[in-house]
């Protein structure tokens, strides 16, 4: 008896066998001719039906049920591969709804990709190649029925060397029902089925995989037989069935070694929208069930769910990435907000006292679908503007807001008008608020003759509330030093000391601010721009790191001077470069911009408004403030520097800080040794990377080198300790610039190395160089100094050159030079500062003159116009 039971088993599978390959030619047969040649594969686009609800983009048909009712409908498009050989990337869109996808093609084709479509709509399909060219297009009507298709097969057909353990996928035109699977797709070898299991790929709907119970045999051909006995989530039948061959090797499929997911980008009109990872190993070879792991830039206006469902709850934009083993593919979703369907305003009671007070209303715009339109364009009213006031501030907005504003006593409507959608908000005007005091900011400036300045007055109640709205009269007690305008700008005229006073309801408050003419002795274009006086007191102009912050240090919170003004503190400096000063004692002052910790106070301030001890007990020679890195030289030569050790910029032996700053770079709030022994007569930092000068001359640089701004002949991204300057020459100085550095050697030639895209090299060439390249124009310098993208430098007899980006040399309106390059004017100089976007130089005389943009101190407004010839800052001595 179990004889006969295994040998009726062995003839009903050969019989079942037998029947899936009918048709196919026999190999076995010796009346059968040769094997006829497949046929040629479809190419092409195909267009499924419409598929109603959430259940369209999700793999489980038995959520059929749960997503219809939101009446989204979803239709796959696929590009059979072979279509398009030459293609790149496709953009699929729905006319009618207005839903566009990109997605990535490959092997001449793609897999389905929903978009929201619905009978009567048209789906454009436009292929380009790698120029962005429009190399196929297809419009394609939706239709009321179209039976899905088999659109590929992986492995494909006559594949060989397909891995022992490779599982075989079979990708349909659309969405399929998992139950119909099993009795359709087959594996075969010969005549004898391979035993396995099918099902549908986790949030795919029309990917299927057959997973073979053991692993291929070696180097053997297989079949895979698709029947049409699969239906789609409507119940329609398979449009025609399909055989593919391959052949195995004798390898197994590796580790993920890439991801991507389709579609690359997404513009989505529904609510949701199924998104699918592939990943790879090193050969190509399709990995299933891999571990991906989806999150979103934002969830809580564009969620995903572990298969890569993404589900909007807000219009905008949204990065959605997926990750295996460290591996990360990305997508960008843009979820198109449709016509506003309803509206809430928060809060929907309020009040606000009159008198000017205000109070913000928040207008919350949705769409039909419930999702939050970003940006809305919002209409505000009110019922009594003789009571309150409205004026709405959408325009660049998120959520749209409307300020209210107390007028006299009583109840106002507040009206929110988006489109069809509106909204009202009950707001009560009460009796206003008594001011009891007023406080002037800042409270005292030491500014020169011919400045400008802009004072605020915060006004509060009894309560220390802030009110707003209230008139403010503005007055002075000596109009022969300072006048003050009715907003509290003040204008200096003359020198000695006034008193600025700021009265609203009969309260006041004042600032003290004493004007000067100053003479200089040293002047700093790092950044902002910063002089030395002779009465060693630090003034700075330029930008002041925005409204409401004092990054010059000097107590204006105006968003920019265009004049000096005495840096706070008190303090006197020997020494200043950039926003920091050396004092006699040798202790070093910083200010300003703190984000990478170069303020070396031991805080993470972002804008240290006054000038901060540099922490760890050091007595300095000499400091360099660069505009990431500061360095101080001690009085025995030893280096230190702070701030971002990006590339390793501060000399440390390693491009890892002791501490993670602002912006996640590795840093130092204190300063920590350059290591490597050496003694250094001087120090100079900029951008991203430092130079020391030995006591013999030797020139030293770390940090970043990508461009050859270190000098040693190599073009490196990072050398965290101190490389020697290639060339064997003996400097008697060293300057350096953003990403080029030049040196001065003691026959006072000039040579420079590093970025020269500006020609800021001066050699007569655009052409970067990893080491020294001398100076063209046979000049015999006293001073040089390197900038952002430009060099200056004066010579012996005390004439300035300017040489690289255009607009920067000094020279008028001219183009950029290779060249050292007169500076006009014939002024002669001591020394001359070259920074971001500026210079500055001063002198014999004493008088500092500036060109360039933003901070040339010439008292005009902010921002100041571009200046192409040296200008006289204010302040300064009459000639």
């Amino acid at each position: 008896m179990g004889l006969m039971r295994f040998n009726a088993k062995v003839r009903t599978t050969v019989a079942l066998a037998a029947l899936l390959v009918l048709g196919w030619a026999s190999a076995c047969s010796d009346n059968a001719g040769p094997e006829p040649p497949p046929p040629p594969p479809l190419i092409g686009a195909i267009l499924s039906d419409p598929i109603a609800g959430v259940a369209a983009v999700v793999q489980r048909s038995a959520a059929i049920a749960t997503g219809a009712a939101s009446g989204n409908e979803f239709v796959y498009a696929t590009l059979l591969p072979g279509t398009v050989p030459q293609g790149s990337v496709a953009s699929v869109r729905s006319v009618v709804a207005g839903a566009l996808v990109w997605t990535t093609v490959r092997d001449g084709g793609f897999d389905p990709v929903p978009i929201s479509a619905a009978m009567g709509d048209t789906v454009e399909i436009l292929v380009r190649d790698a120029s962005q060219a429009v190399v196929h297009q297809e419009r394609l009507p939706v239709a009321v029925l179209v039976r899905p298709i088999v659109a590929r097969v992986v492995p494909p057909p006559r594949k060989r060397d397909v891995p022992l353990n490779a599982n075989i996928v079979v990708v349909f035109s659309e969405p399929v029902a998992e139950g119909t699977l099993a009795s359709s797709i087959h594996l075969l070898r010969g005549v004898l089925l391979v035993p396995g299991t099918v099902r549908l790929l986790p949030g795919t709907g029309a990917e299927a995989v057959f997973v073979p119970t053991r692993p291929l045999s070696r180097n053997g051909d297989y079949h895979v037989v698709v029947t049409g006995g699969v239906r789609d989530l409507q119940g329609d039948a398979l449009e025609a069935g399909s055989t593919t061959t391959f052949t195995t090797g004798q390898s197994s499929t590796g580790q993920a070694a890439s991801i991507t997911v389709s579609p690359d980008t997404v513009f989505l009109t529904g609510p949701t929208y199924q998104l699918a990872a592939t990943v790879l190993d090193t050969h190509g070879n399709l990995l299933i069930d891999q571990p991906v792991m989806w999150s979103s830039s934002d969830s809580t206006g564009l969620s995903v769910s572990p298969t890569g469902l993404v589900t909007a709850r807000a219009s905008g934009g949204f990065l959605v990435s997926a990750t295996v083993n460290g591996l990360t593919a990305l997508t960008n979703v843009i979820v198109l907000a449709g016509s506003p369907g309803s509206m809430s305003i928060s809060p929907s009671h309020d009040s606000v006292p009159a008198g000017g007070d205000m109070i913000d209303l928040t207008a919350t715009v949705l769409d039909a679908s419930g999702r939050v339109v970003a940006y809305p364009t919002v209409i505000w009213t009110s019922s009594d503007s003789a009571v309150a006031t409205v004026k709405g501030y959408d325009a660049s907005n998120p959520v749209a807001y409307g300020t209210v504003t107390g007028v006299t006593p009583g109840i106002v409507t507040v009206t929110a008008t988006s489109g069809a959608a509106s909204a009202t908000a009950t707001v009560t005007v009460v009796a206003p608020r008594r001011v009891s005091s007023v406080t002037v900011i800042p409270a005292s400036l030491g500014l020169v003759v011919g400045a400008t300045d802009q004072l605020t007055a915060t006004l509060a109640d009894t309560d220390g509330r802030s009110i707003v709205g209230r008139p403010i009269t503005w007055t002075t007690d000596n109009d022969a030093v300072v006048t003050v305008d009715s907003s509290g700008r003040v204008a200096v005229v003359g020198v000695g000391s006034a008193s600025v006073i700021a009265t609203s309801e009969g309260i006041s408050d004042t600032a003290a601010i004493s004007a000067a003419v100053i003479t200089f002795t040293s002047v700093s274009a790092i950044g902002v721009t910063c002089g030395l006086t002779t009465d060693l007191a630090a003034y700075c102009w330029g930008s002041n790191g925005g409204s409401g912050v004092s990054a010059l240090g000097t107590g204006s919170t105006s968003p920019g001077l265009t004049a000096p003004a005495r840096v706070r503190g008190g303090l006197s400096f020997v020494a200043l470069d950039g926003t920091c000063g050396l004092t006699g004692a040798g202790d070093a002052y910083c200010w300003g911009g703190n984000a990478l910790g170069q303020a070396g106070n031991g805080s993470w301030e972002l804008v240290v408004d006054t000038p901060m001890l540099v922490r760890g007990g050091h007595v300095f020679s000499s400091i360099t403030a660069g505009t990431n890195v500061t360095c101080g030289l001690t009085t025995d030569g030893a280096g230190y520097c702070w701030g971002s050790n990006a590339g390793g910029s501060l000399g440390i032996g390693t491009d890892v800080g002791p501490e993670s700053c602002f912006f996640g770079d590795a840093c130092s709030t204190v300063p920590i040794a350059v290591i490597g022994g050496l003694t250094f007569a001087s120090l100079r930092s900029a951008g991203n990377h430092t130079c020391g000068l030995t006591n013999g001359g030797a020139a030293y640089c770390w940090g970043f080198g990508n461009q050859g701004q270190l000098g040693d002949g190599a073009m490196l991204e990072a050398r965290p300790t101190p490389a020697l300057v290639s060339g064997g020459l003996t400097y008697s100085s060293l300057s350096v610039g953003g990403d080029h550095n030049c040196g001065l050697i003691t026959t006072g030639e000039a040579y420079c190395w590093g970025a020269n895209q500006s020609g800021q090299l001066g050699d007569g060439s655009t052409t970067p160089s990893a080491v020294p390249v001398a100076v063209a124009g046979g000049q015999t310098f006293s001073q040089l100094s390197a900038g952002s993208r430009f060099t200056c430098g004066v010579t012996t007899a005390g004439a300035a050159y300017c040489w690289g980006l255009g607009g920067l040399l000094g020279s008028g309106p001219i183009p950029s030079s290779s060249v050292p390059v007169a500076v006009a004017g014939a002024l002669t100089f001591a020394s001359v500062s070259a920074g971001g976007d500026h210079a500055c130089g001063i002198t014999t005389a004493g008088v500092v003159y500036c060109w360039g943009a933003s901070a040339v101190g010439n008292g005009g407004s902010w921002p100041a116009p571009f200046v192409y010839v040296p200008v006289k800052v204010v302040g300064q001595p009459p000639p």
